[in-house]
């Protein structure tokens, strides 16, 4: 009986956020490989439907699902997120990984999607207010949140943001960015006093109810920049 065929072995390189920050570099199978971007593909098809997203951007959330099923960890840096894009992408390249018909985008498209550097984030620091405190209320050393405003590019809105279990939650939107950052205030003063779930939710409801327009999901690339950005909008509870 002829021996079997050793495998290739295909190096798969992300750099992901530790103390310090160090390079983790992963070896595996190329079917092992590919059968990480199978799993990551049937997770983020919904997403991509869901958001419209188009070629890159879809790409991008697939490779970072990769990363993280491999990894175990959705921390990802901007070196990391581009290493394991490319890594992807060769094995697509090659043909060793074919999307399923219901991945809406052929390889063409997503390469033709490409502009200038591959997968680079824009700058949107003119899109994004941290909360700004109108009046002394001190933190109580409850804790940490992620939240802020964002001008939102289709509506021209002011929404007010909170990051909740690795999700973008978008609350509430208005013409005048101080309301926001008022409203904002509102719900960090309520948070401090160390209120139960049920009345954060409740706050939460209200404020959808209010504003000047409905709070839309940002575009996926603005994520990508706040999520590299996070700590910019952290506050202290």
């Amino acid at each position: 009986m002829s021996k079997r065929k050793k495998q290739k072995r295909f190096r798969m390189k992300s750099t992901v956020h530790h103390q310090p920050l160090t390079a983790r570099i992963i070896e595996m199978e190329l079917d092992d490989a590919c059968a990480y971007v199978k799993q990551a593909e049937e997770l983020v098809i919904p997403a991509i439907n869901e958001y419209r997203l188009p070629p890159v951007p879809a790409f991008f959330l697939l490779a970072q699902y990769t990363h993280v099923l491999i990894n175990g960890s959705p921390q990802l840096s901007v070196e990391g997120a581009t290493a394991i894009s490319r890594d992807v992408l060769a094995l697509w390249l090659s043909g060793l990984y074919t999307p399923s018909p219901e991945y809406p985008f052929t390889l063409a498209e997503t390469i033709n999607d490409q502009q200038g550097d591959f997968l680079s984030i824009k700058d949107y620091f003119t899109f994004f207010q941290p909360y700004c405190p109108r009046n002394a209320n001190a933190p109580q050393g409850l804790g940490k949140l992620s939240a802020g405003i964002v001008r939102h590019p289709e509506t021209d809105l002011w929404q007010i943001w909170i990051k909740l279990e690795e999700r973008c939650f978008q609350l509430a939107a208005y013409n005048d960015p101080n309301k926001a950052q008022d409203k904002l205030e509102e719900l960090i003063v309520l948070s401090r006093k160390g209120c139960t779930e049920a009345e954060i939710k409740a706050e939460y409801k209200r404020l959808s109810t209010q504003g000047d327009g409905a709070p839309k999901q940002i575009p996926f690339d603005m994520i990508l920049y706040l999520q590299e950005h996070i700590e910019d909008y952290t506050i202290e509870l």
